[in-house]
């Protein structure tokens, strides 16, 4: 009932069908995390403050590091993110993660303060030399510095850490910015993850070769993604994609 009246617009029996999930469901992360938007879209900014406060609390002891970082998330979702930062400040403060101080990262790169959003990311490295996300962070810093070969190099570490990373989303297209599509092409056919067959991969291969007008290339590239991960929507949502292109 609350999300009906959300679609509607009506903020008000929105916030008066979450008070009524709250009072049942004392103990719903999103309940309350939903009541806080409510409150913040009709402007009641502090009982919008509590309520997101008090989703934190639905499965996190108070004071705590993860306390802190769900908190962080959830003033991030609402687009504070001056208090975003300052929760998530705190969660590392207590006990410094790979997530809190990724999401710190991503939050200064919105503010476009590098020093700090590199400074976050390679906290996140410190602490797990292995993972990809550190990588995907120091690119995206990269790239709004205008840094693309900078950018391609952080994103080829977090391919070389996780085969079917995210950082596939941006090496490709940063590639093509800086050296056209045929590189990008070349560069994603060489990755490991594309080598094994693995479905993300497979579907940026695919992506570059409709962007090229190589349509039956894409296509097999699309089904291979799909025979390897027959559930994977992104590849049934690309191969459907390409079919219709075909007629």
């Amino acid at each position: 009932v609350g999300d009906a009246h959300w679609l509607k617009r009506d903020f008000v029996r929105m916030a008066e069908a979450y008070e009524h999930a709250t009072s049942l469901l004392d103990w719903s992360l999103t309940a309350w995390q939903r009541l806080g938007d409510a409150y913040r879209l009709q402007g009641r900014i502090e009982e919008a403050r509590t309520a997101y406060q008090r989703a934190a609390l639905a499965e996190f002891p108070p004071g705590t590091s993860v306390y802190y970082r769900a908190l962080g998330i959830a003033y991030q979702t609402a687009g504070w993110n001056e208090e975003a930062i300052a929760a998530l400040n705190k969660s590392v403060a207590i006990r410094g993660t790979l997530q809190s101080n990724i999401l710190l990262s991503s939050m200064y790169i919105n503010q476009r303060n590098w020093e700090a959003a590199v400074a976050a990311a390679n906290e996140a490295h410190r602490l797990d030399i292995w993972s990809d996300q550190p990588y995907i962070a120091l690119g995206l810093v990269e790239q709004e510095r205008g840094d693309s070969e900078a950018a391609i190099k952080d994103h080829e570490q977090a391919l070389f850490r996780h085969p079917q990373s995210d950082a596939l989303l941006y090496l490709a297209p940063t590639i093509a910015f800086a050296h056209g599509r045929e590189a990008a092409l070349a560069e994603s056919q060489g990755l490991v993850g594309y080598k094994l067959g693995f479905a993300a991969p497979l579907l940026a291969v695919a992506n570059i070769q409709g962007g090229l007008g190589r349509i039956d290339d894409a296509l097999a590239a699309a089904r291979q993604a799909w025979a390897w991960e027959p559930v994977n929507s992104s590849a049934a949502v690309r191969l459907g994609n390409i079919q219709q292109i075909l007629g």
